[in-house]
This record gives C-alpha cells, structure tokens and sequence, in this order.
C-alpha cells in the first residue's frame, strides 16, 4: 500500500455478488470498502463518505454508471476523486463513453485481481498527485491574492491580453473578458500614458525582463498604483508574459513614513529632520559650486 491510512474506495454495483467479491478482495488488500447498489445511492455516499476512489459499473438501474460519472463532474469536492468504470470485457464503446463523461480509469469484467490491484495503486498515486499540486495552486493563489499580484499573458498576433482572477480584481474587470492592448491602456492615468505607450511599445519585441510603474483609473473612479513587470521571451516570440501588482497600499505607507520623519505629526510643519537633510543639500550645493 502507498500509505499506512487505509485507503477508502466506494464500489457501486447493482449485482450484490459483485460487490461482495470487491469486497473480500480489497479488503484483504488493506482497502477499506463502501458499498451502494446503484448510481444514485453511490452519489449520496460520495457526498457524505468522500472516499478516496470510486468503481462504478455501467449498467445499473435508478442510474448507471455513465449518469453517475455525468453527475460527479459537475459536483466540487474538497479533494480530488478518482473514478474508475467496470465494463464488460472489448466493451470499448462504453469505455470511451465514459471516459467522454469524466471517469478516470476502467477495469473489464471478470475482474483480475493483479491488474486491479496495480490499476488501484497506478490510480490512487496520481489521485495524491493531483491533490497535491491542487494544494500548491491554492496556496499560490493565496499568496497573490494578499501580495496582490496576478499574471497575464499578450497575444501580439491576436493583439489580446488574458488575466487572472487578481488582475481582474485589479482592474475591475471580467476575468473572461480578452481585451486588446488599446483597451488596456484607457485605464492609465493621463499623466502616464505618454510614458508608458513608449516604453512598452519599445519594449514588447525585446528580449529579456522590464518592469514599469504607472497609475492606472478603475471605471468606478478609484486611482491605483501599479507595478507591471513585462517578460519578452525567445522562445514563444508571438506572446509577451508578465504580473500586474497593485503597490497603492506600499506607496502610500511609504509618503506616511516619509510624512512622519520630516513633518511634525501636530502641526504639519517641517521638523528638525527636514531641516537637517535641507541644510545638507544645500552645503553639498555649495561645495560643487565653489
């Protein structure tokens, strides 16, 4: 077994004989078994057992197991499940269909015992798999989210760009929407947008990293500071990549700590410090002068 935990697998099966058999086999492998007796008994035990694999077989009363299949990929669970359809032996049209209605893997009948035993673990191991890089693109998402900063891909051909969910967020804008770079730049503050179309437009074919701080305008009014980093890769010429990061919060935390070092925080008026630094330009001014 790959794990000390016991694996948990649902077999679902109108032929009681069959699910004893699955029954006594796995479980002498270590596998813990769930039975239901059709389609719709198996989606209930799904939703309150959440094994950790299913074998479901084709035809079956009340619901078979291509509605079930149907079914389960529409349904979100917190873990990923794998799906494994039991099918009469060269029944390839039914394997294909079920493959067509989200099943994973599948196992013909009469079930051979070796090569349901390596299907299971072959099965079960990408299941981890699968789960685990799940867990990294929530955790990553996570952390873009509270760095707010998102990626997005620049299609020159089609001249469309594609965001993610932060860089919607960012701009206030439709994650499915593919807008076109002139569509983008209505969202820079004027005072940028001079700036900023010579940049990246001399930018865009040359190869290698750049990274370019503007102010951009939300539809709803709301001004924001953004860092966009801008990678032209060699190796797909035809598409630009990149983050958008909303760097408000730091610039703004940066004016307050430059407020609080040199203003007094009573009166607003310039304090020692402030003092300090101007006599010290002024007398490197000087000194170049003379």
């Amino acid at each position: 077994m790959e794990s000390k935990i016991k694996k948990r697998i649902l077999v679902i099966d109108d032929d009681e004989n069959i699910r004893q058999l699955l029954t006594h086999m796995l479980t002498k492998q270590g596998y813990t078994i769930i039975e239901a007796s059709d389609g719709l008994e198996g989606i209930e035990k799904l939703k309150s057992e959440l094994p950790d694999m299913v074998m479901v077989d084709v035809n079956m009363p009340v619901m078979d197991g291509f509605e079930f299949c149907e079914v389960v990929s529409s349904l979100s669970f917190e873990k990923y499940i794998p799906v494994m359809i039991m099918t009469a032996q060269d029944d390839q049209e039914s394997v294909n269909k079920a493959y067509d209605k989200g099943a994973t893997d599948f196992i013909t009948k009469p079930i051979n015992l070796a090569k349901l035993n390596h299907r299971l673990r072959f099965s079960l191991r990408a299941s981890e798999t699968a789960e685990k890089l799940a867990s990294r693109e929530r955790q990553l998402l996570s952390a873009q989210k509270i760095a707010k900063l998102g990626e997005w891909i620049y299609d020159i051909g089609k001249n469309e760009f594609q965001f993610s969910e932060e860089v919607a967020n960012i701009f206030g804008i439709d994650k499915e929407l593919k807008i076109s770079y002139e569509n983008l730049m209505r969202f820079v503050d004027d005072n940028d947008a001079d700036r900023i179309r010579e940049i990246i437009g001399g930018k865009i074919t040359d190869d290698g990293d750049y990274s370019v701080e503007y102010t951009i305008k939300t539809d709803d009014g709301e001004s924001k500071r953004i860092r966009q980093i801008i990678d032209v890769s060699i190796n797909d010429p035809g598409k630009v990549f990149g983050i958008f990061q909303d760097i408000t919060d730091l610039r703004d935390a940066e004016k307050k700590v430059n407020t609080l070092s040199f203003y007094d925080s009573v009166t607003g008026l310039p304090n020692r410090q402030f003092f300090k630094r101007l006599l010290k330009k002024q007398y490197h001014l000087l000194k170049v002068m003379n």
